[in-house]
């Protein structure tokens, strides 16, 4: 999720565009593991069990939160 659309479910529960959706989709990790990422690219999610690609991910947007923050807004 982008951050406007993370602000909108949890303020809303509705994405920007009106679509109703309640509960957000984050994907986290460490400072230094999505350093080189940034918002134009895609990447590829790999299984580390087979080695074969699952997803591409397309970057859209790249912020910091705050779990408690948005736990807490749920």
């Amino acid at each position: 999720m982008t951050e406007a659309e993370l602000e909108s479910v949890l303020d809303i529960y509705r994405l920007p565009n009106g679509d109703v959706w309640t509960v957000p989709i984050l994907l986290q990790g460490k400072s230094q593991e999505f350093a080189a990422f940034q918002p134009g690219q895609s990447a590829r999610l790999i299984d580390k069990r087979t080695g074969q690609s699952i997803a591409i991910l397309h970057v859209e947007d790249k912020y910091e939160i705050d779990p408690r923050s948005v736990a807490r807004a749920r």
